[in-house]
């Protein structure tokens, strides 16, 4: 019988990465004529994901529960995806690949897009009813923390996460995984 583990097991020499997100003022035309893009539906590969976000919006998370797809490319194409509005001092906490296989998928991972933020007359944004093709999507901001477990981990479902309803996720080594991650991003 193996040793029950926990989420803190897998951290004990983590990969923590900070990333100062910057996405630059564009025209909004370009944005909806995928001319220009922010970033695509993904989800992060780590365990936790914490996101600050400046005051401007974008961000967007699939409702899970709207679509059976599992595969990042079906749930953006079928799923419905729901607004975050940013608040001040509000950290969101997203679930990355690696934590949902460590619970046999009870906690899903988040996958979420940054597209056009709404038109706010707060935003700085001018809006020409006569010619709305040079309509500026404003700058956003945001900071994303990233944790990812010890690279030689192996990653398991935790015993209390299995049942005989879900078949258990196979054993994955950290740093295999991540390193096959960053070739696909990279091609």
């Amino acid at each position: 019988m193996q040793p029950q583990r926990s989420l803190g097991q897998y951290h004990t020499d983590p990969q923590f990465v900070c990333d100062l997100i910057h996405y630059p003022a564009v025209l909004a035309e370009s944005l909806r004529s995928a001319k220009a893009f922010r970033s695509n539906a993904h989800s992060d590969s780590g365990t936790i994901t914490l996101l600050f976000q400046h005051e401007i919006g974008g961000l967007q998370v699939a409702d899970m529960a709207s679509t059976d797809k599992t595969s990042t490319a079906a749930v953006e194409e079928t799923a419905k995806f729901i607004p975050v509005d940013p608040k001040p001092g509000e950290i969101l906490v997203l679930v990355g690949y690696l934590l949902m296989r460590l619970t046999n998928k009870r906690w899903k991972n988040t996958v979420h897009r940054v597209l056009e933020p709404p038109c706010s007359a707060d935003s700085g944004e001018t809006r020409n009813a006569t010619d709305d093709s040079q309509q500026m999507a404003s700058e956003r901001y945001s900071i994303a923390f990233f944790a990812h477990p010890d690279l030689e981990a192996t990653i398991e479902p935790l015993a209390s996460c299995c049942v005989d309803q879900q078949p258990a996720f196979r054993p994955i080594h950290v740093g295999e995984y991540l390193r096959k991650k960053m070739v696909q991003i990279r091609s």
